[in-house]
């Protein structure tokens, strides 16, 4: 009965001993393979990132209104807007028995997102074509708007330019 004693005694060490080791281990691999932290934020920022999407739906027949993706986005620390670059912005066409399937698409390098007006204000060049659809390859007598500087509305679709503006008309 003594020699069992010694022997649960030297099993119980072995044990705490083993899992000791495997816990080192295993904190040093850890350790090794974790992430870098991201860099903080400046204090201007509320956040940021990098290729940011909003869809924004009708509440009454669930189709999709507008569409918003840019490759980055930077809110204001006091989340009044949102730069983004790399600006995709699709309004879709309003109907009332059903989902349409066309919508208008604008394209600029930077905007900025008015989120509580619903507006987007791009100073840059702005690309619109108007009557895209969303299946297929667009037809080849789509409108197409370039304007520098541009304001939407992103709940009526509406957009207003002060600066110069040029049309291409396909076959027109």
């Amino acid at each position: 009965m003594r020699g069992t004693r010694w022997l649960l005694l030297v099993a119980i060490a072995a044990i705490i001993f083993g899992v000791g080791v495997t816990y080192r281990k295993l904190k040093k691999s850890n350790e090794m393979g974790a992430l870098a932290a991201p860099a903080p934020l400046p204090a201007e920022l509320s956040s940021a990132t990098h290729g940011g999407r909003w869809v924004t739906k009708d509440q009454k027949t669930g189709c999709t209104s507008y569409e918003i993706s840019s490759q980055d986005m930077r809110q204001a620390a006091d989340s009044s807007h949102s730069e983004l670059s790399g600006v995709e912005l699709r309004i879709y066409h309003k109907s009332s028995k059903a989902c349409d399937t066309k919508f208008d698409l604008v394209r600029s390098d930077a905007a900025t997102y008015f989120d509580s007006e619903g507006r987007l204000k791009a100073d840059a060049e702005v690309h619109i074509t108007l009557g895209e659809p969303t299946e297929g390859q667009p037809p080849p007598n789509l409108i197409a708007i370039t304007c520098i500087g541009a304001s939407f509305d992103t709940n009526t679709g509406h957009a207003d330019s002060d600066g110069h503006c040029a049309f291409d008309f396909k076959n027109g």
